[in-house]
């Protein structure tokens, strides 16, 4: 008699079945964002996410997992949200113009949840390692990286310059404007201190490239 254990059987969902588990997925996260939003991280239960959604608890482990890869998937959504506007609106120009306008995009993308974003910026920083965050910090590198690259190419900065140290420096700049404007309760841009676009224009205005000068 065979040792080998019996695979178990894949689960085939019918059509319906897939599209009320789709459809349940989308009200739980729906949810969950509204929810941190108002309370904060803290203080939402997984049991008041799921009545809030019309799904059984059991159904929020199920469909997502831990309340905190619900927030996680929260973030990778609003994010790519955010990063699509950005890469939509960098448009062309010279690099600072084009910096300004792509993280312009995503300040007004915070702005349309400033707390749920400020729970972003709390609660993330524990959460780097999970894939969701990884791939979404990854594609806004990128981004930013394929600016800079044409930028070299164009004969604007320097190409001594990594493009993936220059990326790391420029979102700092920015998530630390965020942080500070947030907590002014999103003032004017132009009246934080300095302003966004002279932040990143001290970190580039070295990296300028100096007619008659090869690198």
């Amino acid at each position: 008699m065979s040792s080998q254990p019996i695979a178990a059987k894949p689960v085939v969902l019918r059509p319906r079945a897939h599209r009320r588990k789709l459809e349940n997925r989308e009200r739980i996260l729906s949810e969950a964002r509204r929810l941190f939003g108002r309370h904060g991280f803290a203080g939402v239960t997984t049991a008041e996410i799921a009545e809030a959604a019309d799904v059984a608890k059991g159904s929020v482990f199920a469909q997502v997992g831990s309340k905190e890869r619900l927030l996680v998937l929260v973030f990778q959504r609003d994010m790519n949200k955010w990063l699509d506007d950005a890469a939509a609106r960098a448009g062309r120009g010279a690099l600072l113009d084009q910096l300004e306008r792509f993280f312009d995009a995503m300040l007004d993308g915070a702005a349309d949840a400033p707390e749920l974003t400020a729970v972003f910026m709390r609660e993330l920083p524990y959460a780097h390692r999970e894939p969701e965050v990884v791939a979404a910090m990854n594609r806004t590198y990128a981004l930013l990286m394929d600016l800079v690259e044409a930028a070299k190419a164009r004969g604007e900065i320097t190409n001594s310059v990594d493009s993936t140290t220059l990326a790391h420096n420029l979102f700092s700049l920015y998530f630390n404007f965020q942080y500070i404007w947030l907590a002014q309760d999103m003032p004017p841009r132009a009246a934080v201190e300095p302003n966004l676009r002279e932040r990143l224009a001290a970190q580039i205005g070295v990296l300028l490239r100096k007619r008659g000068r090869s690198d």
